[in-house]
């Protein structure tokens, strides 16, 4: 993919959030809407971006995806929005029992589309419900917190410092 001469290409790393893990396609992620405000602010200039995201990316993944493939794209400006991981995060998702799959029909859901249709949102108003509680809430002491930003503060800084290198 040969950038477009004089553009400004952007690359935007990130998880679902930057993804648009959402119906409505890429016009309804921020990294489209950060590039149509440049466009209209600019007043001629020219951009274009790679969205790279993918739901559930950490900072290894975005360490590996920038290293195998975006960097050869070379990109002016790189956007890294990971999503929070890492051993303090994970000690406290299994603490509550969390194993990181969000819903798995059972035999009759996959069997039926009907009744696939009837759990899956029979998950997610119980879901909703459970929402409003504290119970099963992720929490953690402030020295889990200080540990989990120390330890993500310091592999984003190397992420940001290879990101830098490449280009």
């Amino acid at each position: 993919l040969e950038k477009p001469p004089g553009a400004i290409r952007f690359a935007f790393l990130g998880d679902s959030l930057t993804f648009g893990s959402w119906s409505g396609g890429n016009d309804t992620t921020w990294p489209h809407h950060v590039l149509e405000t440049l466009r209209a602010a600019s007043g001629g200039a020219s951009y274009d971006y790679i969205n790279a995201a993918l739901p559930g990316n950490g900072i290894g993944e975005l360490t590996i995806q920038f290293l195998e493939s975006v960097c050869k794209f070379r990109p002016d400006v790189v956007a890294l929005a990971p999503a929070a991981g890492g051993s303090v995060a994970d000690r406290a998702r299994a603490r509550i029992g969390y194993s990181g799959v969000h819903y798995v029909p059972s035999r009759l859901a996959r069997a039926s589309g009907s009744f696939a249709w009837i759990e899956k949102n029979a998950v997610i108003a119980m879901r909703q419900i459970r929402a409003l509680s504290d119970r099963g809430k992720l929490k953690l002491e402030p020295h889990e917190l200080r540990e989990l930003s120390r330890e993500f503060e310091a592999r984003l800084r190397e992420l940001v410092t290879m990101c830098q290198k490449s280009g």
